[in-house]
């Protein structure tokens, strides 16, 4: 019995997910490098911005999982659980950003990007038309200083 093609290109794909490198696949399934790499490519899953949010949030339960399975020895003085412990808690912060510098993320370790209400054509002239206005009222007066002549005072 003779594989198919897909059987073949699954044997390429779990081969290489077990370590062995293109060329040497490329070698063994008579194949040139490009084929072997094009077939791992697609046969693997589209990283997409979901999946990410997904992967980091199993990540964080397991580090979760594993920190207090080990947290309560580590309290009690167990050196290798307290670095077990130390270690999941990098790796978390390393996930959410946290190891960024200060300088580099800003005052504040958790970032919050917000954006302002879209402002419409309409609002935009609105509001230049009240500048304009109040730049008009606060223009010097008849003698060319902001300060009204004195009683008695002659204008110039």
């Amino acid at each position: 019995m003779t594989d198919t093609t897909d059987d073949v290109e699954e044997q390429i794909f779990r081969l290489r997910l077990a370590g062995r490198s293109v060329r040497h696949l490329a070698k063994q399934f008579g194949r040139s490098i490009d084929e072997v790499a094009e077939i791992c490519e697609r046969m693997c899953q589209p990283v997409s911005p979901a999946m990410r949010r997904a992967v980091l949030a199993l990540d964080l339960e397991r580090i979760e999982a594993v920190q207090q399975v080990f947290y309560a020895k580590a309290m009690d003085g167990d050196a290798a659980a307290g670095a077990l412990v130390l270690k999941c808690q990098e790796r978390r912060s390393s996930l959410l950003g946290l190891d960024i510098s200060a300088a580099a993320r800003g005052a504040s370790p958790v970032l919050v990007e917000i954006t302002p209400p879209h402002e419409s054509t309409h609002d935009r002239i609105r509001s230049v038309l009240e500048h304009l206005a109040q730049q008009r009222l606060s223009a010097p007066d008849f003698n060319g200083h902001d300060e009204q002549p004195e009683s008695g005072s002659p204008a110039r």
